[in-house]
């Protein structure tokens, strides 16, 4: 499978190219959870998401289309790995980097056209875009509302406010306590 078409299938299942890889494996037979267990082995790549699955019967091949968790550097991807202890071999392919590239030349050219992958690190840095710029009042009003978060709350100090200072509620009322009526008249 080439990148190029990776990158298609990708965008046909909207899936982000920068998260994805295509597990290429020389079976037929496997269910999801084998897939899953092969992928714990390749931990270099962390905890992945099987967003797609074609099996082709005629090349006995099955394709997986991979979502990781973190994006992936192209230059980390081994083109075939072996693993598992029935020793699937798998092809790694990872998809056409989705920018244009412009030639010594001058002349503007997509990769795949050439068959050649370009590592654009804004990409796979950020596939979101640069965050937006934080202006300082933005900070300062932050800064104020930490300040009043964390300032102690003061006791209500409200007009006509007396506490009963020992009052259980009792009948009659123990000693060393107010009674609630005797407080009330004061």
């Amino acid at each position: 499978m080439e990148p190029q078409a990776v990158l298609e299938w990708c965008h046909d299942r909207q899936a982000n190219p920068t998260y994805c890889l295509a597990l290429i494996i020389a079976e037929t037979n496997l269910n999801s959870r084998q897939i899953y267990q092969l992928m714990d082995e390749m931990s270099p790549f962390g905890r992945c998401l099987i967003v797609d699955r074609k099996t082709d019967d005629n090349d006995v091949k099955t394709c997986v289309l991979l979502q990781m968790e973190d994006p992936i550097n192209p230059e980390d991807v081994p083109f075939m790995m072996t693993f598992g202890s029935e020793k699937y071999q798998c092809n790694l392919v990872v998809p056409a980097s989705p920018v244009s590239v412009i030639s010594p030349e001058g002349d503007v050219e997509h990769p795949a056209a050439r068959n050649k992958e370009v590592s654009n690190p804004s990409l796979s840095a950020n596939p979101y875009g640069p965050p937006a710029a934080i202006g300082a009042d933005i900070l300062t009003a932050l800064g104020n509302l930490v300040e009043k978060c964390v300032r102690p709350v003061q006791p209500h100090s409200g007009f006509g406010y007396r506490k009963l200072h020992f009052f259980s509620g009792k009948q009659p009322t123990p000693e060393g306590e107010d009674d609630f009526e005797a407080w009330m008249d004061q």
